[in-house]
């Protein structure tokens, strides 16, 4: 009896790792998928390294690195304060979330390299504390985030 008790365990355990990997294939109940397009004024929007801001005593990317940009985007609730990160697609600067409807706060962020002092590309203009990018979600339609009009 001892012995079959794990086996159970481990068996409940997995079943239920399956069932939960299952759920994250829908919209979640009371959320929207929120999808999107950044913009350069107006133009799709494109990561150059020769712009990269360089980590201080930095005189260029280190190898390899050139084409290994990060994106992050994040919805933060004005009302709850509850930030959600999306998926991004560097190759068509597309981005996809699942929130709630209400109003919030995007916070766009990239960098060359994974090195943690690696500078903001956007020098910090789009972080969660400084964004001044706002937007009334609903779902369902297209947000086209111009990073020259912030505001919209």
């Amino acid at each position: 009896m001892i012995r079959r008790l794990p086996q159970f365990l481990a068996l409940a355990f997995v079943s239920l790792a399956i069932c939960a990997g299952c759920s994250n294939s829908k919209t979640d109940p009371g959320k929207v998928v929120v999808k999107g397009k950044l913009l350069d004024n107006g133009k799709p929007l494109t990561l150059e390294p020769t712009k990269a801001n360089l980590p201080k005593g930095a005189h260029g990317l280190p190898p390899g690195t050139a084409g290994a940009a990060i994106l992050q985007i994040v919805f933060i609730s004005v009302e709850s304060k509850e930030q959600t990160p999306a998926q991004t697609n560097l190759e068509t600067m597309t981005f996809e979330a699942q929130i709630k409807p209400g109003q919030y706060k995007i916070a766009v962020t990239a960098k060359f390299g994974f090195a943690p002092d690696t500078p903001d590309y956007f020098k910090g203009m789009y972080t969660p504390d400084k964004t001044q990018i706002l937007r009334d979600i609903k779902g369902g339609e297209e947000i086209l985030l111009d990073l020259t009009k912030p505001q919209g």
